[in-house]
């Protein structure tokens, strides 16, 4: 976690692999954690496609995971994956609609799928 505070993501990236291939079961509580903390710092990064994968992870042993529901939705976002996106947003919102970033992301991918259907 102080690499991620300190923005060295690349390294954080790096313990976390480590510590998720020390773990006896990937769907361990640790595991489950560095899993979500890497996602973290891929969304830092912008690798989207890391992001989806560590989260769709987490989501297989946590299904209502709101962290990785939110990091996954965004991430979906960022590579133009609207309708996903809106899914992983909603089923967040269903489980806690006061969660503001996710409500703002639903107006705007909202908006993202309007525009392509008036195209």
């Amino acid at each position: 976690n102080d690499l991620f505070k300190s923005a060295q993501f690349e390294k954080a990236i790096g313990i976390y692999t480590e510590a998720i291939e020390a773990c006896e079961k990937d769907s361990s509580p640790v595991a489950i954690s560095c899993y979500n903390n890497r996602a973290a710092c891929h969304q830092q990064l912008s690798n989207f496609s890391a992001v989806i994968r560590d989260c769709s992870h987490v989501l297989e042993v946590e299904p209502t995971n709101q962290k990785a529901l939110l990091r996954r939705g965004l991430a979906y976002e960022g590579l133009e994956r609207y309708r996903l996106a809106l899914q992983d947003i909603r089923a967040l919102l269903a489980l806690d609609p006061s969660i503001d970033i996710a409500n703002k992301a639903q107006h705007r991918i909202g908006a993202a799928v309007r525009a392509l259907k008036d195209m």
